[in-house]
């Protein structure tokens, strides 16, 4: 396995386990969590295509995070996550396109989900 998939691994246990976490406790708002400006200056660190959904989605961390997972370090307080889900683009049978890789080809921008790790959220 490669380094770069074992990080996207890991980083992504971590999104499963935060998203499991968050559903377990409650959604927080905006007075929790604020949207990240500036997140696709962070690290792609992973792109997923989402076959039951027909979904294209890009994770973004910040380069500490990722520092943090590839070292077996525990992810920092502070971070931000950010999904961004996208249709795939479909054929007109709605089947998902493929590029050459095999992968789903990006379509349009349906929203953002976004997990922070912060001392005390989700406590109350």
């Amino acid at each position: 396995m490669t380094g770069r998939r074992a990080i996207s691994l890991a980083i992504s246990a971590v999104c499963v386990a935060g998203g499991a976490l968050i559903a377990a406790t409650g959604l927080a708002g905006p007075d929790k969590i604020s949207f990240p400006e500036g997140f696709e200056k962070g690290v792609l660190y992973a792109v997923v295509d989402r076959h039951d959904t027909k979904q294209y989605r890009e994770l973004y961390s910040t380069p500490e995070a990722v520092k943090a997972v590839r070292e077996g370090k525990p992810i920092p307080h502070g971070t931000v996550l950010t999904v961004v889900q996208y249709g795939a683009k479909s054929d007109d049978k709605g089947v998902p396109v493929r590029d050459a890789k095999g992968r789903f080809v990006k379509g349009d921008l349906l929203g953002y989900r976004v997990m922070a790790k912060r001392k005390g959220l989700g406590t109350e």
